[in-house]
């Protein structure tokens, strides 16, 4: 039984690698996020809006995209953006973090956070 305990705790880190290791064109590498340069981009922009009509239509809110203040991408098995907005509920501008992934053309939303800046 110890002998089966020490196999997973060796094992247990190697599940964890291709989280961090991806298989492309040029090899394995590591897979990392990388700053978005320009908040305008119609990518980011797209996903921004994704992410709040996503979050108005479950939350019943109405709030409205003002800018994509920063964010970061990611790309393994689809892109990955995570996203900082700046929204306004029409009365005052709250910012918020969201996080999208867009595979084969659909996205899906996984957070919509609240900033308290």
């Amino acid at each position: 039984m110890q002998q089966f305990q020490q196999f997973l705790i060796l094992l247990l880190p190697l599940l964890f690698v291709p989280s961090v290791i991806s298989y492309g064109p040029n090899g394995l590498g590591i897979v990392e996020w990388k700053p978005i340069t320009n908040t305008r981009d119609t990518a980011m922009i797209e996903a921004a809006e994704f992410a709040v009509d996503g979050y108005n239509r479950r939350a019943n809110a109405g709030l409205t995209l003002l800018a994509v203040v920063s964010g970061e991408t990611l790309v393994l098995s689809g892109t990955n953006y995570q996203l900082v907005l700046k929204v306004t509920d029409g009365r005052s501008a709250t910012y918020y973090w969201t996080h999208v992934v867009e595979r084969a053309g659909q996205k899906k939303l996984y957070s919509f956070l609240r900033l308290d800046v």
